[in-house]
């Protein structure tokens, strides 16, 4: 029997919220989001205190809700949270045993959408001091592709002027050539043509 989803996906899949089914050419195929209204509950999984437990978080919210893909929960989960401590959050009890963990904590500028309880004191300032780094990081980006971007067309541009320069190359040569054989050319037939010297009997 060959691999694939489990007996009555394709049934949870069409009957969750927010399902639509594909149109045209994509004909059989279904369309994977992570809709906005689930944003809250897949911040209160991470929640402010933070996970150590990322593929966890991340199988067990498209497990509940199938129409939402696992790489675009991974993109969505790495938008939502930072390693960096938020300034609010306690320091996390430390780790008994070997081996390295590493906590992902939902970042300030998205505390609005955890239940007002689960709020960490102190939690707007802390939204705001986060939104300003958001926007920081966003110019940066914006920056770093605009280099990017520039980089590239000069690549294209230096590129397209060797080529250029080759094409112009070659038809002089051709041009040269040509001369040169249509000038020999001539040479050979005006010989040709001469009149041979009268031989003396």
């Amino acid at each position: 029997k060959k691999p694939g989803r489990k007996k009555g996906w394709n049934k949870a899949v069409e009957s969750s919220p927010g399902y639509k089914k594909a149109k045209g050419a994509s004909k059989g195929s279904i369309p994977m989001s992570l809709p906005e209204r689930l944003l809250p509950e897949f911040c209160r999984r991470i929640s402010a205190n933070g996970t150590n437990q990322r593929m966890d978080v991340i199988n067990g919210f498209t497990k509940d809700h199938p129409e939402t893909s696992a790489r675009q929960a991974t993109i969505k989960f790495t938008e939502l949270t930072t390693k960096d401590k938020p300034s609010c959050i306690p320091p996390p009890p430390k780790k008994i045993g070997k081996g390295r963990s590493i906590t992902f904590y939902v970042r300030p500028r998205y505390y609005d959408m955890l239940p007002e309880e689960d709020r960490p004191p102190g939690w707007e300032e802390a939204a705001q001091e986060d939104e300003l780094l958001w926007q920081e990081e966003q110019e940066a980006k914006a920056k770093a592709k605009a280099v990017s971007d520039q980089k590239m067309r000069a690549l294209v541009a230096d590129k397209t002027g060797e080529s250029d320069g080759e094409g112009t190359h070659n038809s002089m040569s051709e041009m040269n050539s040509s001369v040169l054989t249509s000038f020999t050319g001539n040479e050979s037939d005006e010989e040709s043509e001469r009149p041979g010297k009268k031989q003396k009997f």
